[in-house]
């Protein structure tokens, strides 16, 4: 679970970072373009919670497992 949230991190920052922009920065025609907002704020929210999502069901059965284990 830990790679998985290391790994949607990076899409979590950069959506982050590109809402402040947008909010806080000056209104230019690059910010204010559908395609932009879409790959800088769509996409790379999808892309984390697919990789979180990949993440926790991979490991659902992880306290099971350990549990037989140490038995």
């Amino acid at each position: 679970m830990l790679y998985g949230v290391a790994a949607a991190l990076p899409f979590i920052a950069l959506r982050e970072i590109f809402a402040a922009g947008s909010s806080y920065g000056p209104s230019t025609a690059f910010t204010s373009s559908l395609a932009v907002k879409i790959c800088l704020s769509v996409v790379p929210e999808m892309l984390a919670v697919t990789i979180l999502s990949v993440a926790g069901i991979r490991t659902r059965g992880i306290a099971n497992n350990f549990q037989r284990t140490t038995k």
